[in-house]
């Protein structure tokens, strides 16, 4: 009554359990059947969208490469020498970094002459411009400059093929001097920017003069009453400046605009002042000019001297160096190629001395045989001459001689045999003490593993067929030495106690319990009362089924060192009961499929001899 109670109890559960989970599933499968396939569309923006990303990559990898070159002089000419066009984007970033103060200005200048070619200043008023001085470059170069190489009488030394070791001192030698001759251009090229700029604000000093009398002359007219008509001399001046020439213009129209309603005296004064003052500003903007071309070209000239006495000494020197380093390389260089040749040398004498030996051993061994088939017909010639005499009775010794050799032939293959069988079983009766052994150890396994190895060596030269497959259906050797060998009797015997308690808890539990079903079967398990022995065999043969009886069953024969019964009735059981004892069963199995195997290798040896 009980087990049929629990039994209902875990049915309804697992029932409600189905109930509750079948709407979930059916909705799911549902839902997939509804479930159309999607067709996604791609985008057009896609390709524009992958473009600029490899820009950006592409971007990103330059600016970071040019960066570390700029810092690195040695990766400054891997990057210059392997990527395309990495140089001229190392210069360009550089030169941007240097003028980074004007870049502001230069952007919103290119804007606002965007804005009156397209027209804007009719529509809204435009700033102006804004005064930006001439982009330097980072490393400026020198100025071109034709002069005469002067020649003392000595031819100049070509270098064509050099070793890489000059070749580094050469590099290593015009970095420095590059350098310097970068920072001595810069600052040529900072101070003509510093007198360019003092020459800008002279002329725009000289612009506000001139501006400032167009403005007198401007109010001097308004100032003046309308006479009859009286022409104005226009401002005759020319200038190498086009400002000024510009300025001049205006003020030229100005005064033809108003010559016909002009005719004061003093309004011609007053333009021939402006005129004077103009012509003055003229010769003075001219003169200025002219002393500060002489200026540079003096203070140019001077650098230039200066440069070429420093640094022709610094080439004389580091020529010297370099011819010391090149004639050292030659020097190494001639001595390690005539190190080569005495090994090639040496090696090439010590082949042609193994040649030369292996041929005279050649020729020695020919003569031998030559001489051993001289002598094998000689001795053939004699013993044929004396067949007829004292060797009458050689063809009948000869037949006795062979009948005693397969005798012998025989007899050895038989010993050979019998010390085989005998081997044989020797390794099969260890392999059986190991496997009767109650003791249990960590060498077992390697030590079964061993005479295994060793059977199988001994019964190859057999070549039977049963034998070796009976072999060859054995565990490998990586099983049995990661589960540690055979578990011995005792080792079994104390695993199933262990397992008993467990069998127990699941005894009365069915194939699809839920959690009440593991509880109930837990509580009703304590009430079952333990078995022990074997039932006495009657005439209608029935014997217990149940958990319990087969527990007591598997005791008695483990007791009995009967193993292949006790693993027939664990191999019985079913359910939970059967998949706790998986395990159990198949170390038992094990053990059982290696004696079984052991026993028809021993019978078909004992069939064979």
């Amino acid at each position: 009554m009980l087990r049929l109670g629990a039994r209902r109890a875990i049915a309804k559960g697992s029932f409600r359990s189905t109930i509750r989970l079948g709407p979930r599933f059916a909705s799911s499968e549902s839902a997939a059947e509804l479930k159309a396939p999607e067709h996604r569309r791609r985008s057009p923006l896609r390709a524009f969208w992958t473009i600029f990303r490899m820009g950006f990559y592409s971007f990103a990898l330059y600016t970071a490469g040019a960066t570390a070159a700029l810092c690195s002089d040695k990766f400054e000419d891997y990057w210059v020498k392997y990527v395309p066009g990495g140089e001229r984007y190392m210069e360009g970033l550089y030169d941007l970094w240097v003028n980074r103060d004007e870049v502001g200005d230069r952007i919103g200048n290119k804007v606002i002459d965007f804005a009156h070619d397209v027209g804007l200043e009719k529509y809204m008023k435009i700033p102006p411009k804004q005064e930006v001085g001439e982009w330097p470059t980072a490393h400026p170069p020198l100025p071109k400059y034709e002069k005469e190489k002067e020649s003392d009488g000595r031819p100049e030394p070509k270098f064509e093929n050099l070793p890489s070791t000059a070749g580094t001192t050469t590099k290593s030698l015009r970095k420095p001097l590059k350098k310097n001759v970068d920072a001595q251009a810069a600052a040529v090229q900072k101070a003509v920017v510093e007198a360019e700029k003092a020459f800008e604000a002279e002329k725009d000093e000289l612009t506000k003069a001139l501006k400032r009398k167009e403005e007198e002359l401007k109010k001097i007219l308004s100032s003046s009453e309308a006479v009859p008509s009286y022409s104005l001399n226009p401002i005759d001046l020319t200038s190498d400046d086009p400002g000024i020439n510009v300025i001049v213009k205006s003020i030229n129209g100005l005064i033809s605009s108003l010559s016909s309603s002009i005719s004061s005296e003093e309004a011609q004064k007053n333009v021939d002042a402006i005129s004077a003052d103009l012509v003055a500003l003229s010769e003075k903007y001219d003169s200025l000019e002219t002393e500060l071309k002489k200026e540079l070209q003096s203070a140019f000239a001077e650098e230039q001297i200066k440069l070429e006495k420093k640094y022709g000494e610094e080439y004389e020197k580091q020529s010297k160096e370099l011819t010391e380093e090149l004639a050292k390389a030659l020097s190494d260089s001639k001595e390690e190629m005539s190190k080569k040749y005495e090994e090639k040398l040496k090696l090439d004498v010590a082949e042609t001395t193994k040649t030369v030996l292996h041929e005279a051993d050649n020729i020695i061994a020919l003569v031998r045989a030559h001489s051993m088939d001289q002598l094998a017909k000689i001795v053939t010639s004699r013993v044929e001459n004396e067949r007829n005499g004292k060797l009458k009775n050689l063809d009948a010794l000869v037949s006795r001689v062979e009948e005693i050799e397969a005798q012998e032939i025989e007899l050895s293959k038989t010993a050979e045999t019998l010390v085989t069988y005998k081997n044989i079983n020797t390794s099969i009766g260890t392999i059986k003490q190991i496997l009767a052994s109650n003791e249990s150890s960590a060498l077992s396994g390697p030590a079964l593993v061993k005479e295994l190895t060793n059977l199988r060596q001994l019964t190859s030269p057999l070549h039977n067929e049963l034998i070796d497959s009976a072999l060859q259906s054995l565990p490998s050797d990586e099983v049995i030495l990661t589960t540690g060998g055979v578990l011995t009797q005792s080792q079994l015997i104390s695993r199933w106690e262990l397992l008993t308690p467990e069998l127990r808890k699941v005894s009365l539990l069915p194939s699809n319990a839920g959690v009440m079903g593991y509880i109930s079967s837990f509580l009703f398990s304590k009430l079952l009362l333990p078995k022990s022995g074997v039932p006495v065999k009657s005439d209608d043969k029935i014997e217990g089924a149940d958990v319990e009886s087969v527990i007591a069953r598997v005791n008695n024969f483990l007791v009995k060192n009967e193993l292949d019964n006790a693993v027939e009735e664990v191999t019985n059981l079913k359910g939970w009961p059967r998949k706790l004892a998986d395990d159990w069963l198949k170390e038992g199995r094990k053990k059982l499929e290696i004696q079984f195997l052991l026993d028809v290798v021993d019978t078909e040896m004992h069939v064979v001899v």
